[in-house]
């Protein structure tokens, strides 16, 4: 199997990763509901309890294996169904903004995404709404980006990673100097920081803040094992999952000290709070931020940095689609013969792909993008997810044997904390959050808009479409193996 060309292009591939969408518009939003500086409590804990522990599980099974997200699983053949788990890979447009002083300027870059962008249906005007033919060819260079960067598997993509994951960075540490000199950024940041602890009474704060962790190191997501079985053995990935966990935390909050400068500012300016313009989801990346942006000198400028950062931030989540393509290659190895054998399971799979994709290019795009999210990739189902691998390297790899295994490819021990974690703390703690989630769920909303009975019913197939293969395939291969449910 091929490996990486250096450690370090390993080390940059999560550190890209990590610098996600999910903490470019979920964590910012997320900690301003949730009880400002309040949330970090409750988000830490989760990071401690079961990011870090399942952060190194799932790249210690990839090393130790040298396999894909899938044949990785052969270690526990019983749960060898948690490697199947596909993100779709995410996108991102952009556009040119005037400088925008007035709230008729300003709803005139509300419509432009609206009803250009999202095709929105306006009955106004009959020229929006329907197919967004110019996204389209958005979204065709998106993944004939992707597919340019993985052509030739971690040999292109573990160059592309120098500049991919390090100039987010750079650019993030840009605006947010520059967001610090604005008046009323001050104001915003502390909208952000200042904690109401009342809020940790609140179940939902702690549900937000653990699926906000699997978000940030893609737990569950099996990127982490697929980039992880590139390295060599003997890769001391324990002591490189210690340094990239803590960058995760504090990349988020970098990000939200950014976002919150320019949505003080811009609250200042209009007159208004920063909880009366504060928006979730693309809405803040799309419609908010632009706006902030509008109101400085420059406009120009600040907008291609932001959305430089972002598209190399959508162009970092190739992670999830190298996953795929190797997973499938493992699956079925005469495709790894040839490099022309490669190229064409790059290009079929960003097809069906981009079929896929092509349905959020309608008027009712948006709602099929929150559609999936919510319930096709959901926090909960990742929490599961979670349970189940702590459950497999706790109990059926056995955390002892897990422990011998991780010293054998490293040369460390593995901490009493984290065999504590793994056997205890993540099975009760995910599981209990899960009955609160259904205890506290509610249908799903997006803006004004309440999914009908029929659409929440859909989504909850999708969701079990997702966790059903887990028991399915615990009692098949109980059934078929031979020896002991712990040798089988």
């Amino acid at each position: 199997r091929v490996t990486w060309g250096k450690p370090i292009e390993f080390i940059f591939s999560l550190l890209g990763y990590m610098v996600g969408l999910g903490n470019l518009w979920r964590f910012s939003y997320l900690c301003f509901k949730n009880g400002g500086g309040a949330f970090l409590v409750p988000y830490l804990l989760s990071v401690a309890v079961f990011g870090l522990p399942m952060y190194i599980f799932e790249i210690a099974i990839g090393q130790f294996t040298q396999q894909g997200k899938l044949n990785a699983w052969d270690r526990i053949p019983i749960m060898k169904v948690c490697g199947w788990i596909l993100k779709q890979s995410s996108t991102s447009t952009q556009h040119t903004l005037a400088n925008s002083r007035t709230m008729r300027d300003i709803l005139t870059l509300l419509a432009h995404f609206l009803y250009y962008v999202l095709r929105l249906p306006n009955e106004q005007d009959s020229i929006y709404g329907g197919f967004n033919w110019p996204m389209l060819i958005c979204l065709v260079l998106s993944y004939l980006s992707i597919v340019a960067i993985t052509i030739k598997g971690i040999k292109s993509s573990g160059k592309v990673v120098y500049i991919s994951a390090t100039l987010p960075y750079l650019m993030i540490i840009v605006l947010l100097i520059r967001g610090l000199t604005l008046d009323g950024a001050l104001n915003g940041i502390s909208k952000l920081l200042i904690p109401k602890f009342e809020e940790l009474a609140n179940t939902q704060v702690w549900i937000e803040a653990a699926s906000q962790v699997l978000y940030t190191y893609a737990i569950g997501f099996a990127s982490l094992t697929t980039f992880s079985s590139y390295n060599n053995f003997n890769n001391n990935f324990y002591r490189q999952a210690l340094i990239l966990v803590p960058v995760g935390a504090f990349t988020s909050l970098l990000m939200g000290l950014m976002t919150f400068s320019y949505l003080g500012h811009m609250a200042s300016v209009l007159g208004v709070n920063v909880d009366k313009i504060l928006k979730s989801g693309p809405g803040l990346i799309f419609q908010v931020i632009p706006l902030g942006f509008s109101l400085l000198p420059l406009p120009q400028l600040w907008s291609v940095l932001f959305f430089g950062m972002f598209y190399f931030v959508a162009v970092d989540s190739f992670s999830d689609f190298d996953a795929l393509v190797t997973s499938i290659l493992d699956i079925f190895p005469r495709f790894k013969g040839t490099g022309r054998r490669r190229v064409l399971a790059n290009f079929a799979v960003a097809f069906v792909l981009f079929v896929a994709s092509c349905t959020q290019l309608t008027s009712s795009g948006i709602y099929i993008f929150e559609f999936i999210f919510y319930y096709g990739a959901s926090g909960i189902i990742l929490l599961l997810l979670a349970l189940c691998e702590s459950l497999s390297v706790g109990w059926l790899w056995d955390v002892n044997q897990f422990a011998i295994d991780l010293e054998k490819m490293t040369g460390d021990k593995l901490s009493l904390w984290f065999k504590l974690c793994y056997r205890y703390f993540i099975p009760a703690i995910t599981s209990s959050i899960f009955l609160f989630y259904c205890a506290k769920w509610t249908p799903l909303k997006v803006g004004d808009f309440v999914y009908p009975v029929w659409a929440n019913l859909l989504g909850w197939i999708l969701s079990l479409c997702s966790l059903l293969w887990i028991p399915g395939v615990f009692i098949y291969v109980l059934y078929k193996g031979r020896g002991s449910m712990k040798q089988v």
